[in-house]
């Protein structure tokens, strides 16, 4: 994978099965915490180290004197915790929707390891190298068994990321609050979208077929 994108935008209909239902009250912008209300960790300890431990690892890693090599240092932690259990036949035996939210904490993970070594002023090479073997092996697997883009994506941030119950976040305290309403914002957006979407892909269908009957009986 040659670059990384923070936010990489790929619009993606929601749905109609997961539409979102949102009243002002879930757009928090206003409070400091999030709700984390249901849990959802098909990748045990990897996925409780995205949704509870990344942020403040960032954190410390900002606050560090030395931001190369905290970046260095969780890049090892995660492929340490990697290769201590068998993640890949996990992911391998995850259905759908538990896939895409484990594919979204791996992720979170590629893009976290990348841009904060980049941050540091890493060569964009060695930004690379700290993702590590086992990081990437699991990222390539999870985009086999769900095909996308090769870095964290609009799907992964809006439509996969639990947000109205267990958001993954990179921030702490309110600006983490922000960043999960900034996801809220989109899904709601994504949502209203659909029935136009569902509108037109039902008129082009009705009129392909009634086009196939004209050509027909002509």
């Amino acid at each position: 994978m040659s670059s990384r994108l923070l936010y990489t935008r790929k619009l993606v209909g929601v749905r109609k099965h997961e539409r979102a239902e949102l009243s002002d009250a879930d757009i928090s912008h206003l409070t400091d915490s999030i709700d984390r209300g249901q849990r959802k960790r098909p990748l045990g300890l990897l996925s409780n180290l995205v949704a509870d431990q990344l942020p403040h690892c960032i954190a410390e890693i900002k606050r560090s004197k030395r931001l190369d090599e905290g970046g260095r240092d969780l890049g090892r932690s995660i492929n340490g915790m990697i290769a201590s259990a068998d993640y890949e036949v996990q992911l391998l035996n995850l259905p759908q929707p538990e896939l895409a939210i484990a594919k979204t904490d791996i992720h979170y993970l590629v893009n976290c390891a990348y841009q904060m070594s980049a941050f540091a002023g890493l060569h964009p090479v060695e930004a690379e190298l700290t993702i590590g073997e086992e990081l990437s092996r699991l990222a390539r697997l999870s985009c086999d068994r769900k095909p996308s883009i090769e870095v964290l994506s609009y799907e992964d941030m809006i439509l996969a990321n639990s947000v109205q119950s267990n958001p993954r976040a990179y921030c702490l305290g309110a600006a983490g609050v922000e960043e999960r309403d900034f996801c809220l914002g989109h899904l709601l957006i994504e949502s209203d979208l659909q029935l136009p979407i569902d509108l037109y892909l039902n008129y082009v269908t009705r009129l392909t077929l009634t086009l196939a009957n004209v050509l027909r009986y002509d």
